[in-house]
């Protein structure tokens, strides 16, 4: 583990600085983990609440500032290679193999935006390694534990049962995980569970994407990484690091063939994925290839960021620190005016970029379903013949939200789109004296 050390400390301190300075802002989903972090509960709508309890504390240590809302994750980060090499070890693989497993999972890809974002599947995956490694060592109530930790962040941690015989007290202990999201779900109409049974049922599946799952997968660990987990299996595979992530993968790329399945699905696997290629490949020449052209294509991504729309990987993450300047540009002043917009995305990127971080409102005029802001209070509430500001991006300069805006103000005022990164366009739009009148109420989960 000593060898392993100083790599992971340089990863940290890179990463650091990229979070600090480099142009990749917020995500949409981290800028709305964020807002749950102001308004900390025992559940929201369709997450559990350890995002944002995590993002609390990242945040009343450094503030609601880009570092703050990512710290925990580049400790989480940190400590995922360690718990991979002991699983390694406890695994019964050598101190050598370990370390290239916890190496190779580090310099990934999927190691170093573990390490960067803030999202709900770093904090069960670090809670996945560590019950997997007690179930190696056949430690059944510390596992229990460590899968309630882990439901604190995503569900699909209890499929590691799935992969040993049921010991029916240490399941019931598992279920502790649930209880904040059942409270919450109890007090909100079970919303949670509506939310993902209106996903399960929805009459018109969306389009397969067997190829895009695959190369996605691919893209989390780099090719040749993942060429390397794909021909390391052999005739004897183990139950846990060997078939629980072949188990997994398989059953996902399936499920492509019919439904599209998102690429981060399966990204908590490939931790145990790593031990098992690690133990089996001999060739050290192939394993330092590995540990050397990932961060590489990593490099390459980050650099191409900038071109253009098309080639950037992180499109959805750049541009959001010019929300600010142009607010206030077009007169926005925040202890006078209110800012709202009509996705939940772009609600929560405005309640962090926006100037003094007040928090804006989701106005539904598409009718999409409802979402966490669907709980907390409405404009009605609070802005009734008061003045907002109503942004948008696009990646087009449609300009037709006059029309949809003004039943409900007084007058509507378009500014100037402004491209704040290459193919984002962001529309401004002063709307005055709100009349207290909303869209239709969605019954859509």
């Amino acid at each position: 583990m000593k060898r392993l050390l100083p790599y992971l400390l340089i990863k940290a301190l890179l990463i650091l600085i990229l979070i600090l300075f480099s142009p990749i802002r917020l995500s949409p989903d981290e800028a709305q983990y964020w807002t749950w972090s102001r308004h900390l509960d025992w559940g929201y709508y369709s997450k559990p609440p350890g995002i944002a309890w995590q993002i609390w504390l990242g945040t009343y240590l450094f503030g609601p500032t880009e570092l703050g809302v990512r710290f925990l994750s580049l400790i989480i980060g940190f400590f995922i290679p360690l718990a991979t090499y002991r699983l390694a070890i406890k695994s019964n693989c050598t101190p050598e193999q370990s370390f290239w497993a916890g190496l190779l999972l580090a310099l990934s890809p999927l190691g170093i935006l573990s390490s960067f974002f803030a999202i709900t599947d770093v904090g069960m995956t670090l809670f996945f390694i560590l019950a997997t490694t007690a179930l190696v060592q056949k430690k059944i109530l510390p596992c229990a534990f460590y899968i309630a930790c882990g439901a604190l962040f995503k569900w699909p941690i209890y499929i590691l049962w799935l992969f040993h015989p049921w010991n029916i007290p240490a399941i019931i202990v598992s279920l502790f995980g649930l209880t904040p999201s059942l409270i919450w779900n109890a007090q909100h109409d079970w919303a949670t569970f509506q939310h993902v049974g209106s996903t399960i049922a929805v009459t018109t599946p969306s389009p397969p994407n067997p190829l895009e799952f695959f190369f996605a997968q691919m893209a989390l660990l780099s090719p040749v990484i993942f060429c390397l987990y794909l021909f390391s299996y052999r005739k004897k595979i183990p139950p846990l690091t060997g078939l629980v992530p072949a188990t997994i993968l398989l059953t996902l790329l399936i499920s492509s063939s019919f439904q599209k399945i998102q690429g981060n699905w399966a990204s908590f696997v490939y931790p145990l994925a790593l031990v098992y290629t690690a133990s089996q490949i001999t060739n050290r020449l192939l394993l330092r290839l590995g540990a050397i052209t990932a961060p590489l294509l990593f490099l390459i991504v980050l650099l191409l960021a900038p071109l253009s729309y098309r080639t950037n990987a992180f499109r959805h993450n750049m541009g959001w620190d010019n929300i600010a300047p142009q607010l206030l540009q077009a007169g926005y002043i925040p202890d006078e005016h209110f800012l709202f917009s009509d996705k939940y995305q772009m609600t929560s990127l405005l309640s962090f970029y926006g100037p003094e971080q007040h928090q804006a409102y989701f106005f539904n005029l598409q009718g999409s379903r409802k979402n966490q802001f669907s709980y907390w209070p409405q404009m009605p509430d609070k802005e009734l013949f008061n003045t907002g500001y109503f942004v948008r991006v696009e990646h087009t300069l449609r300009n037709n939200f006059i029309e949809e805006l003004s039943p409900y103000f007084a007058s509507v005022i378009p500014y100037p789109a402004t491209e704040i990164s290459p193919g984002m366009y962001l529309l401004i739009y002063r709307c005055t004296l709100y009349n207290g009148n909303t869209p239709p109420v969605t019954s859509h989960y």
